[in-house]
């Protein structure tokens, strides 16, 4: 589970702790969301790349810590094809997803941006290693008015991460079908759940929830 929401003064992050069998168990709880304070931003991944992968690959960057942030963000793309190519990896056989939560030094607001590895994934129109703006993305997507009663929109204040995360992840929890990489009638969302705030006041962490799934079995309903 990684959903990425913008809004006017933050950009939010909310990620589980489970990493998966393709028999839907759960191999191991780990952080899956990254932050890199030096460039303003946090980077979430869903599918076959952990970003405890990313992390290191980050160093091929010239100057990753210091050099612009748009060219560290366009740098990132390559940076995970390369991995996969260096590897010997199908990234057809092996997608994942990208989601970037940042505060744009040049803008001066907060930003989203999204690329994919490969197919097959829930975006069949949008090409593989392409940064696109990404202002909401849910992964996977629920039917907000089931979650809330009410028309929700996540992008203005009528959506507040401290009372309307846990609802949401609730809902993304439930869904037992569609994951791609695991069969039907198992979830995907396990361990804690952290909330990652990307803001003009820097990067923040907080955990939601922690739920009580064990290693070396699937999701408890």
């Amino acid at each position: 589970m990684a959903s990425l929401i913008v809004q006017k003064d933050a950009a939010y992050l909310m990620t589980d702790s489970g990493l998966f069998t393709p028999s839907g168990m759960l191999l191991a709880l780990a952080p899956k969301v990254l932050a890199v304070r030096s460039q303003s931003l946090a980077i979430a991944t869903t599918g076959s790349l952990h970003v405890g992968v990313l992390a290191p690959l980050l160093h091929s960057i010239p100057d990753w810590e210091t050099c612009d942030q748009e060219v560290f963000v366009r740098a990132l793309p390559g940076v995970v094809r390369s991995f996969y190519a260096g590897e010997g990896l199908d990234p057809d056989q092996l997608p994942s997803e990208v989601f970037i939560a940042l505060y744009s030094r040049r803008m001066g607001r907060p930003m989203g941006l999204s690329f994919i590895t490969g197919f097959p994934t829930l975006l069949q129109d949008v090409e593989p290693w392409a940064l696109k703006p990404c202002l909401q993305a849910l992964t996977p997507g629920v039917d907000l008015q089931a979650v809330y009663g009410r028309d929700v929109r996540l992008r203005d204040p009528s959506f507040v991460p401290w009372r309307d995360a846990l609802p949401l992840v609730e809902a993304q929890r439930a869904v037992r079908e569609g994951w791609g990489f695991m069969p039907d009638g198992v979830s995907a969302v396990a361990g804690e759940i952290t909330l990652t705030t990307v803001s003009a006041a820097g990067i923040e962490y907080a955990a939601l929830h922690t739920y009580a799934d064990v290693e070396g079995e699937r999701v408890a309903a």
